[in-house]
Parts: structure tokens; sequence; C-alpha cells
């Protein structure tokens, strides 16, 4: 559980880090496209489903956005009902100039088994049963 909620720790310092340098980081072509997968904190639940993704897509101006993300979604399969893997196979055809991923949350309230990082980049070698073999599986299909 320690390393879960470090790492949950880790993921949530990367997007302050994302926020602070925001303006540093305007994208001059406005004719680009962007896709959001994620949870509640990504789709604005609890918020009038107003998230920083509006923030975002103010300040660059997207000719193309979608939030796919769905509140409550995990990595893990702990809420299979529920992953961000099947928000991006659910858009794999499309094309995106951006994709932003966001996470963790609730893989650490179900406390989700943590896992090992895979040193394949196959398929059929990463644990699906564990988040980070889910996150292997989500970057899998991302790339």
């Amino acid at each position: 559980m320690k390393k879960f909620v470090l790492l949950a720790f880790v993921v949530s310092l990367v997007f302050i880090s994302m926020e602070t340098n925001a303006q540093e980081t305007v994208i001059v072509d406005n004719k680009k496209s962007i896709i959001y997968f994620g949870d509640s904190i990504t789709e604005g639940s609890g918020n009038n489903q107003i998230s920083w993704v509006q923030y975002i897509d103010k300040i660059n101006k997207f000719d193309k956005s979608k939030n796919a993300s769905r509140s409550g979604a995990t990595f893990s399969k702990e809420r299979i009902d529920n992953m961000i893997v099947t928000q991006i196979l659910k858009h794999k055809d499309e094309q995106y100039d951006y994709i932003l991923l966001q996470g963790g949350v609730n893989d650490a309230m179900v406390e989700a088994p943590l896992g090992e990082m895979s040193l394949s980049y196959e398929l059929e070698d990463f644990d699906s049963s564990t988040y980070i073999g889910m996150l292997d599986i989500t970057f899998y299909y991302l790339t």
C-alpha cells in the first residue's frame, strides 16, 4: 500500500508541475487536435464537467478537442466496466496530434495490486492483473 500511495503522489506531482508550466507551453499552430483520457479529475465530475481540460483548450485553441474521460475510471482491472484502456480502444481509429493521459487515483482508492513494469514490448508479456501491468497495456495501445 505504501508503494501505491507513493505512486499516486508522484502522479499528482506531475500534474502540479504541468499546471505551473502550462503558460510556457502554448501551441502556436491551432490546427492541432487533442484527446484526453482519464478519470473524474479530467472529466470534471463534481465540478459542472469543468476541469483543467478547458484551461488547456482555451490557451491552445485546438481545432479539435475531445474529452473521452469517465468518472471512476481505473488503469487496473479493479473496475473492469470502467477502465482507461477501454476509453483508448473506443477511439483507436481516430487521429489526434496530442494525447493527454491522467489516472491512478481510483486505483489507489481500491488498493489495486501494484505489480512490476515489464522489460518486454509484447502485449502477451504484460501482467494484466496488476496496476503497472495494465499501464504497460495502456501504453502499448497508445503507441
